[in-house]
This record gives C-alpha cells, sequence and structure tokens, in this order.
C-alpha cells in the first residue's frame, strides 16, 4: 500500500522538511494509478496446512424439520406443533436452538457446543 505509506510518510515529517502539498498529491496520484492491488499474482502453496471440518461417523449436525418439536421416544418421531420452527434450549448451554446431532435427536445440540459433543465422541 504505497499511498498509504506515503500519507503516514508525508504527515509524519516536519512541516519545514515536508515536500509541498502539490508535489506530494501528485505523487499519491502516480502511485495510486500504479496500484497493483487485486492483480493476480503466481503465489506458493501455504506451509499451513488448513483445517478440515471435523468428521466423526455417525456424528452430522442436522435441523429439525419444520413444525415439529420435541422428539417423542415412543413414536421414535417428531412431536408436531402449529409453528413453523420451534426453538428448543441446547442441552449443555441452555441457549436456544433448532440442530441436533444425528446420534441422539431427542437432545438438542447449538453450533458451538456440537465442536466439543464430537470431540467426546470421538475419544
Amino acid at each position: 500500500v504505497p499511498s498509504w505509506w506515503r500519507w503516514c510518510n508525508w504527515l509524519s515529517q516536519s512541516k519545514g522538511d515536508s515536500e509541498p502539498q502539490l508535489t506530494f498529491r501528485r505523487n499519491l496520484a502516480v502511485d495510486m494509478l500504479e496500484n497493483e492491488i487485486g492483480v493476480i499474482q503466481e503465489q506458493l502453496p501455504s506451509p499451513v496446512k488448513t483445517r478440515n471440518k471435523r468428521k466423526v461417523p455417525g456424528h452430522d449436525k442436522l435441523r429439525r424439520p419444520k413444525y415439529c418439536g420435541e422428539w417423542d421416544h415412543t413414536h421414535s418421531t417428531w412431536k408436531k406443533t402449529k409453528t413453523d420452527h420451534v426453538r428448543l434450549r441446547c442441552s449443555i448451554c441452555r441457549e436456544k436452538t433448532w440442530l441436533y446431532c444425528s446420534c441422539n435427536p431427542a437432545v438438542p445440540i447449538c453450533v458451538d457446543c456440537f465442536g466439543s459433543h464430537l470431540k467426546d465422541s470421538s475419544r
């Protein structure tokens, strides 16, 4: 960012030693015209391995279907409701959520607690 550097440099210099404002503006305009931000340059592969989503077999984060409330253990299905998305409390942090893990649909779990659930399940 040469134009930003030029501006900071011009401001930091004392008033007697700094270049005239017209010269500064011309140089700034030239820097902005010759700016190469956004130009695609060849990049080397990143030395840091990017992190993938954690996958544990049998554990998927799912969203309850519309017009469904809690899990009915007796019929192994969702209880019907009149509203489209009823948000239940997370079983860990008590935050409202409509997500659950595929391993146990009866236990609502929020996005933040799902990671700790996977961590505990993979042990």
